[in-house]
């Protein structure tokens, strides 16, 4: 990945998980809190994806959120 943006930070590996998928089934590349990108302090797990694919992982994931989120 020649310029990883951070699209996506949970607590949840579920969340994550599903996320990863999303976006690697619309053949976006992805890389995760790991050796890279350690968690954050505060339990957060971070998805990355290079930048030019930036706005699609957004709409993906924002749609993915909208269907999932409870009020």
């Amino acid at each position: 990945m020649k310029n990883p943006v951070p699209v996506f930070e949970s607590e949840s590996e579920k969340e994550i998980s599903i996320i990863k998928a999303l976006l690697e089934d619309a053949k976006i590349a992805v890389t995760d809190s790991g050796a890279d990108h350690p968690k954050e302090d505060n339990g957060l797990a971070t998805l990355f994806v290079d930048l030019p694919d930036e706005a699609k992982a957004f709409e993906i994931i924002d749609a993915w959120l909208q269907e999932n989120q409870s009020e």
